[in-house]
């Protein structure tokens, strides 16, 4: 692995921990304003998490060479984003309902998205932004 590529990910994971800290804070301002709507709540991190991740990663990761953000292009980037939601929605929950602890819930969320991540990565390369680095 050459410097060039061990520099991006490291700004690739940097970038990844601001959007897991925007996708689980969202997920608990949530919570304090409108209690008890744990489904809800998650919801809204995902989103928040997933808009943030898609303009940093367009931007700094893939340095998509479209200065717009085209809605095939977004459409791709949601496509893969659906099986890694899965992925990370199924450890937040799971730990939630195993611990039921709200330390719990934002454990597995943070290992849900780590792992989330790590698969994003190789999808969005492989096929959101291939041939649209410059």
């Amino acid at each position: 692995m050459n410097q060039d590529t061990k520099n991006l990910l490291k700004k690739y994971y940097l970038l990844a921990f601001i959007a897991i800290f925007i996708n689980l804070l969202s997920q608990e301002i949530f919570l304090i304003i409108f209690l008890d709507y744990l489904y809800s709540s998650l919801l809204f991190g995902t989103l928040t998490g997933f808009l943030s991740k898609y303009i940093l990663d367009k931007k700094y990761i893939f340095f998509s060479k479209s200065s717009s953000y085209s809605l095939t292009e977004f459409l791709s980037y949601f496509s893969t984003a659906i099986l890694t939601t899965i992925i990370f929605w199924g450890f937040e929950l799971s730990f939630y309902l195993i611990f039921n602890d709200t330390f719990m819930k934002l454990l597995g969320g943070f290992i849900g998205l780590v792992i989330d991540y790590n698969l994003k990565y190789y999808l969005d390369d492989k096929f959101t932004f291939k041939n649209k680095k410059t």
